[in-house]
């Protein structure tokens, strides 16, 4: 400690100095302790009390009070060690604490009491916490301290007084409790057991960067850069931080043989960050919630008008252990959970669905947390029909490995919304049909001018074709020229019936090939007597806006009920047929508003689908958990080293994702505010206790890293200007610090209006 004899300031009536290394034996300075006069502080505070009153009377009605009080004794309980940290290092080096407050504003009746020379008090707003000390100059004070004569400029013991050192470790402190505190945490979640995902590729999204590698769904991930063993949690911060021109190394398993792959991430158009296009694992358990639950299907969907219906029938927790057999269809046979070599029962459950498109469908549910079980009945499903015949679009993409990528097709190539390269334009695909030659796709012919029904058309033909496979392809190149016809080989391995489209620019796949093109959002024709011609739309028209009528469940106490749900405008552009399509299918009531171009006339209406019943689709409409496998510590030793490696996995996912938007290849629109975190909190409170408690590590792992960025007002802004005076030997100039301070508080007040809007823009207008 600093051996500077302490001054007396007269206050100790002659006895000797105090010893610096410890607190004096009274206050410097006289100070009553405040009294709790209650009928006082409601005459000072009694209009903050009802406002305080109101909120806690809504949030009671509102929410389930215990899993709000356990998630703000979570959060509260990390702003509290933060400051606790603080409040430690400045008594260790011998500062004096004015103040040590949870929370701002007054003190709570009853809620504070002067200990030595410290007022500890629990502040009447839960929105953070300080410790006032002298000579800090934070612009924190205290409303319940008396003022006493301690002069920060010249007192020893004023924080701006101590050593650089002493300085830097009080500075620090907080952000260094806040490590300690998610590493427990973590210890304690890894000794009750943690849910992860593993690193199993659900789907593989057409067109993405990973599906041009030729990386299957299916696969396990061993190895993504340097993290050997990784979780699929692992996986987006390292695709997220890589540069552009920058690939990302893995290390794969399919179907028991491992592959290397090198691939460069994509910025998708409407993506906030480079993806490789994989999709996180699904298991086979329909989705719930311990707090309301709602149903774990779309509302019009075959599973909302399953047999029996209600509570005898599909119900939020059920698990699906076995389905109508393909081979058998009068049998219902048990999911198989590693189905041709590939992990979980999901990829059964999809091989089955893909097979039954168009057919009824049995499910053998078992129910959550019971060994009751129960037979379910879905009717078919079939496609939504708009009538809209779009224009075929130009390839997009091909596999690596596949015949389609030796044909040496030219690309259309996008960086997010911008249009790097022209591709080829698909003009017609034949096969060899019972002997002769069918067409499947020919925009002259009326009977197969669809771009849409083209995957659908060559799978079933490849179904019903047994032995090896060609597909005659013709196509217009880029820029112009003579049309030229490739013969293409047919690989019913790769063929991809359940993809999901996740970006407005993705393209449809024909799996079997190894291509993908796009589809435009100019009409070519439009069927007569359907939806689209009763809305008048006519060939040549081009959608330029579209909005989407939607429903869903809603929950009105204890009564469930679809109800609809205002959709937004959505700018529709030259490659977006797929995908508008895509979304009819899958959103009820399967209609849209929309804005064509005529001719530069503006035309409006709206289309409501009709069923297609020869065009049987792979479609359920129930929702699924997450795959998620339990990672439980073998005793203390085992906790300690996986809490400690997913602290340091918290840090560096943190900087990763700093580090993407500095650069400029991660959107800030990922940001959450302190909305968002209370929500997740408040969910997870509800949910599973071990997991709120995981959740709260990577708050506070969070939380040091935010802290000890270098901004002026945060802790790292601190560091950083008395790091410039261990440098120099001096205090920055006194201007360049008020500045740069100023300059800092603007930045972190934009910040907080950024992320709380983004939060009410997510919770209370987007939905």
């Amino acid at each position: 400690m600093d051996p500077t004899p302490n001054p007396v300031n007269h206050a100790h009536d002659g006895k000797p100095a105090t010893d610096p290394g410890h607190l004096p034996p009274e206050p410097l300075v006289p100070v009553p302790v405040p009294k709790n006069d209650v009928n006082a502080w409601v005459k000072v505070n009694g209009w903050k009390l009802l406002v305080m009153v109101a909120i806690v009377a809504f949030v009671c009605w509102k929410y389930y009070w215990l899993d709000v009080l356990l998630a703000g004794l979570g959060l509260s309980g990390i702003i509290f060690l933060h400051e606790l940290g603080h409040f430690l290092a400045a008594k260790a080096c011998n500062v004096y604490v004015r103040t040590f407050s949870i929370g701002f504003g007054p003190a709570w009746p009853f809620c504070q009491f002067k200990y030595g020379e410290t007022n500890y008090k629990l502040g009447m707003i839960p929105l953070g916490g300080f410790v006032a000390m002298a000579g800090e100059n934070t612009g924190e004070t205290d409303p319940d301290a008396e003022k006493d004569d301690v002069d920060d400029d010249t007192d020893p013991r004023s924080f701006k007084n101590r050593p650089v050192w002493q300085r830097m470790i009080i500075i620090s402190a907080g952000v260094i409790m806040n490590v300690i505190l998610a590493a427990v945490c973590f210890v304690v979640a890894y000794s009750f057991g943690v849910k992860e995902m593993p690193p199993v590729v659900q789907a593989v999204e057409p067109g993405s960067a990973a599906w041009q590698a030729g990386l299957r769904p299916g696969s396990e991930i061993a190895r993504i850069n340097g993290i050997h063993g990784p979780w699929f949690a692992d996986i987006p911060p390292e695709v997220a931080s890589t540069n552009r021109g920058s690939t990302v190394h893995l290390e794969t398993t399919y179907r028991g043989t491992p592959t290397a792959f090198d691939i460069e991430p994509q910025v998708a158009e409407g993506a906030y960050n480079p993806t490789l296009g994989l999709t996180f694992p699904t298991g086979v358990q329909l989705d719930t919630a311990k707090r309301d639950p709602l149903p774990p299907f779309a509302p019009g969907s075959p599973a909302d008008k399953a047999t029996p219906a209600g509570e005898d029938g599909i119900k939020p927790g059920d698990t699906i252990i076995g389905m109508t057999d393909p081979a058998d269809p009068t049998k219902v046979t048990p999911l198989e959970d590693n189905w041709n070599g590939l992990p979980g029962k999901t990829f059964d459950y999809r091989r089955r669905l893909s097979a039954l498109a168009g057919k009824e469908i049995t499910l053998d549910l078992q129910r959550q947390d019971s060994a009751e079980r129960v037979k379910v009945t879905l009717p078919a499903a079939f496609r939504h029909d708009s009538g809209i015949r779009f224009k075929m679009g130009q390839i997009a993409a091909v596999r690596a490995g596949s015949s389609a990528a030796a044909a040496n097709f030219n690309l259309q190539k996008m960086d997010s919304e911008k249009v790097l390269s022209d591709g080829d334009v698909i003009a017609r695909v034949t096969v060899n049909d019972g002997g002769g030659t069918r067409v499947v796709f020919d925009p002259t012919d009326k009977a197969a001018n669809n771009p849409l029904r083209l995957p659908f058309e060559l799978n079933k033909w490849a179904t019903n074709t047994p032995g090896d496979k060609m597909v005659s392809v013709t196509v217009q190149p880029a820029g112009g020229g003579d049309p030229r016809t490739v013969e293409l080989a047919w690989d019913d391995a790769a063929r991809e019936d359940g993809f999901q489209l996740g970006s407005p620019n993705a393209p449809l796949p024909l799996g079997g090939l190894g291509l993908a093109y796009r589809v435009s959002n100019e009409i070519a024709d439009v069927a007569a007597g359907s939806p689209a011609a009763t809305a008048g739309l006519k060939a040549g028209d081009t959608l330029t806006d579209v909005r989407f009528n939607l429903t869903e469940f809603k929950r009105d106490g204890g009564a469930v009920s679809p109800k609809p749900k205002a959709g937004s405008w959505d700018r529709v552009k030259s490659h977006h047929g797929a995908f508008l399509d895509y979304k009819l299918q899958v959103q009820p009531p399967h209609s849209f508003d929309f804005k064509a171009d005529r001719g530069g006339v503006l035309v409006e209406g709206t289309v409501s689908a009709t069923t297609d019943v020869s065009w049987g689709v792979p479609y359920t409409g129930l929702n699924f958990l997450r795959e998620l496998k339990v990672q439980k510590a073998d005793g203390f030793a085992d906790a300690l080293r996986l809490g400690t490696r997913r602290t340091v996995r918290g840090l560096q996912t943190n900087y990763q994702g700093l580090y993407g938007m500095a650069v400029g290849r991660i959107s800030p629109l990922t940001m959450s505010g302190p909305i968002t975190l209370a929500s997740m909190s408040y969910k997870l409170a509800g949910e599973d206790l071990t997991t709120l408690v995981l959740f709260l590590g990577l708050i506070s792992v969070s939380l040091a890293v935010v802290n000890f960025l270098p901004i002026p007002v945060l802790d790292g802004g601190h560091m950083m200007f008395l790091l410039y005076e261990a440098i120099f030997r001096k205090p920055p100039p006194t201007f360049i610090h008020f500045w740069l301070t100023i300059l800092g508080l603007v930045a972190v007040l934009c910040l907080m209006t950024f992320t709380i809007g983004l939060d009410i823009w997510r919770h209370f207008i987007a939905g």
